[in-house]
């Protein structure tokens, strides 16, 4: 019964990984536009604090998609 349940849970654990890495990828593209924009305009859109708080919202995404991949590959029955 509990590998029945996995197994419908899979297709959404993937695709939550899947939304959560590329919004994670988006929100880096986002911190390192600022910052090749900074170096070479030598005006970024946002400031320190700015760039610390996207650089961590994309950090705590990244890792929020691994751990789920890693909880979806721990439940795979057979392991």
């Amino acid at each position: 019964m509990r590998s029945k349940e996995v197994s419908e849970n899979q297709p959404n654990l993937n695709r939550e990984f899947k939304v959560i890495l590329i919004a994670s990828a988006i929100v880096f593209t986002l911190y390192f536009a600022n910052v090749t924009l900074g170096a070479f305009t030598g005006s970024a859109m946002l400031g320190d604090v700015g760039e610390m708080l996207v650089l961590l919202v994309a950090t705590i995404l990244f890792v929020v998609a691994i751990l789920k991949k890693e909880a979806e590959r721990d439940s795979k029955p057979g392991k």
